[in-house]
């Protein structure tokens, strides 16, 4: 039966209502949108405002080996070519390294060059990488949850907020990190954007990203298997879109590595000791691998309840587990409960599923079960696997409301999460306080070291450090000029020292610094013997000998100092210092020509070595160049020097 025909004012009407409906639709749409992106805004303010009192901090850790002491860092826009060309710490003294992370060290030098020997400058740019980390993250989870405001939001700011993230953001050198979470927020951009349109602009553009990520640490390396669970889980695009993706990456990973190898050719194999990771010292597999677990098991109790927060737990902070030892069984359990949960419910694609993934596969290569990598613990190892808890705890949180699929306003959100948003935001100020008082230990290497050492006692690195740090009185305000109050410090240094060597009688670097000590006090002989010691315990230490070869020097022993300066030379032909010093003992032995090659392969080394410009003008002003003479102690006055020659 044929229906009655519409009159032309019923079409009209039922034109207007259609039209109606579908502007009804496209304001609703309109306002999700619009609520999404301020949604986003609040949880980078939230990230700004947490480190906010890290703005004015100084360097602290890691930042002087890889700025504020690197020489190829201070060389600024003139380090590019070969930052891209060396290893991450390549111009810090004797280090060596396996790490090829040359994004982030640019960022550090072209920093030095617009503001040198400013660490605001680079806290300022960490904080607003972090923000924006806050931000893209949740835009990311919005996208891919196909709109879900609270789950996004109330996971960001877990995320953003986890006091975990205070060495990673507070140390200017873990800029690292922040970077390559980052550009892995921008792939998913630009993969869920390909998965839409199927437009290959998106997948170069999720390809460039990723190889930004791997450029700003390797550790990202990881996440090529985490995006096809990422696409399979959240249903993104077609099979084949997602094989593509997958594959688009995988070949951004392969470019990287190429470069890596290219790099890092002659450079490839690095001896960690027991310092460095105290599973080194542990000969049975069986106890390594429950050690290794047990490790786990402390930072999954630092992701539900991080405290206390500590820089290092080297040994021997934390102690050798066997496999039947509960601080190896309890872990062992919940690792395992969670890997089987992740398979058993796979099909569902559950999104604390997809956390456990997450959080399982990032971690791996930090585990120390399947490699063993050059350090025990790190805070700042669990930056990218933190993600995966804030994903589970945040779709726990987020059961407790009624839902926002159709939020598209402010009052609506509220209205439908309340609940939710209470429990989120009762954790996240916690964990804000948490951050925010521990940023304040951040302020500078006093207050890290003389507040660490008391959580980690028997770590001999956290002894190590202080003690190191404190023969350099100047660090701590010391006037040179106040010799009892300088030679009180240099004690108690000593007794630091002396208990990092206690822990840890392997610990070679431990002896040298005791020389320097020593040294400091006016005790030649003292210092002469540890510095010996030094050698003995690892023959390969340039600055020891460096060192034993200024004690010659301050004899008039020229020809034992040559030969020691000779010695830290051939070890490290990059060793400026050592070079400077040869270049000094040459001189002294009258032989004026090599002075000057060790000398100018000195300022070639380090343009910005300031002691090389005086005796470069003191040797060609015994040559009798006048000329060359007063032009480098011209260039030594304009850098600052204080010295006259002769």
């Amino acid at each position: 039966m044929a229906g009655k025909k519409l009159s032309r004012k019923e079409k009209q009407r039922a034109q207007a209502a259609q039209q109606k409906k579908s502007e009804a639709s496209v304001k609703i749409v309109s306002g999700r949108e619009k609520l999404a992106r301020q949604l986003a805004l609040v949880a980078a303010v939230v990230g700004f405002l947490l480190y906010a009192n890290t703005l004015n901090h100084e360097y602290a850790l890691d930042d002087y080996s890889v700025i504020k002491e690197n020489r190829l860092t201070r060389q600024g826009w003139d380090a590019f070519p070969e930052i891209l060309s060396k290893s991450y710490r390549f111009g810090y003294y004797f280090t060596s390294d396996e790490l090829y992370r040359p994004l982030p060290k640019a960022m550090f030098a072209a920093e030095w060059a617009l503001f040198p020997d400013q660490p605001a400058a680079g806290h300022w740019v960490n904080v607003i990488l972090y923000a924006l980390t806050g931000f893209l993250l949740f835009m990311v989870l919005y996208r891919y949850s196909k709109g879900k405001h609270a789950l996004a939001f109330i996971v960001s700011l877990l995320f953003i907020a986890h006091p975990l993230h205070t060495e990673v953001v507070a140390n200017i050198k873990s800029r690292d990190e922040i970077l390559s979470l980052l550009f892995i927020l921008l792939a998913l951009q630009a993969v869920y954007r390909y998965a839409a349109d199927g437009r290959a602009k998106w997948l170069l553009a999720a390809m460039g990203s990723y190889l930004l990520s791997l450029l700003s640490k390797e550790s990202g390396i990881t996440f090529l298997a985490v995006l096809p669970l990422w696409l399979y889980f959240f249903s993104t695009g077609t099979g084949a879109a997602r094989l593509r993706a997958t594959g688009a990456l995988g070949i951004a990973a392969a470019l990287f590595l190429l470069i890596r190898q290219g790099v890092l050719s002659v450079n490839m194999k690095t001896n960690f000791s027991v310092a460095d990771n105290l599973l080194m010292n542990i000969h049975d597999a069986g106890q390594r691998f429950a050690t290794a677990v047990h490790i786990l098991g402390i930072y999954l109790k630092q992701l539900v309840f991080p405290h206390p927060l500590v820089f290092d737990k080297s040994y021997n902070e934390i102690e050798a587990v066997g496999l039947g030892d509960p601080g190896f069984l309890v872990p062992m359990a919940i690792l395992l409960a969670m890997g089987a949960v992740a398979i058993i419910r796979f099909r569902k694609r559950e999104f604390p599923v997809l956390g456990a993934w997450y959080f399982l596969l990032t971690l791996s290569i930090f585990s120390n079960v399947i490699i063993v990598i050059g350090t025990t613990y790190g805070e700042r190892l669990l930056y990218l696997p933190s993600l995966g808890f804030a994903m589970a705890l945040g779709y726990l949180i987020c059961r407790t409301g009624r839902g926002d699929g159709k939020a598209g306003s402010w009052p609506a959100f509220l209205k439908a999460n309340t609940t939710a948003l209470v429990l989120c935001g009762v954790v996240t100020a916690a964990y804000g306080a948490k951050t925010v008082s521990r940023n304040v230990v951040w302020k500078n290497n006093w207050t890290l070291f003389t507040n660490d050492v008391k959580l980690a006692p028997n770590s001999t690195r956290t002894h190590y450090y202080l003690g190191n740090y404190m023969t350099r009185p100047e660090n701590i305000g010391v006037d040179p000029a106040d010799t009892a109050r300088m030679h009180a410090v240099l004690d108690s240094g000593i007794v630091e020292l002396k208990r990092a060597v206690e822990i840890f009688p392997g610990f070679c670097d431990v002896y040298k610094q005791l020389g320097v000590a020593y040294g400091k006090k006016g005790e030649s002989r003292t210092a002469f013997d540890y510095y010996k010691q030094a050698i003995e315990c690892n023959p390969t230490d340039a600055p020891a000998h460096s060192n034993i070869g200024t004690i010659y020097f301050e004899l008039g022993e020229y020809q034992q100092a040559l030969n020691a300066f000779k010695k830290a030379v051939q070890l490290d032909p990059n060793y400026t210092e050592a070079l400077v010093n040869l270049g000094s003992s040459y001189g002294m032995l009258q032989q004026y020509d090599q002075a000057l090659h060790y000398l100018h392969k000195c300022i070639r080394t380090d343009p910005g070595y300031t002691e090389a410009y005086f005796f470069l003008g003191i040797t060609y002003r015994f040559k009798g160049d006048q000329q060359n003479a007063e032009q480098y102690m011209q260039k030594y006055r304009e850098l600052g020097g204080q010295r006259t020659g002769p």
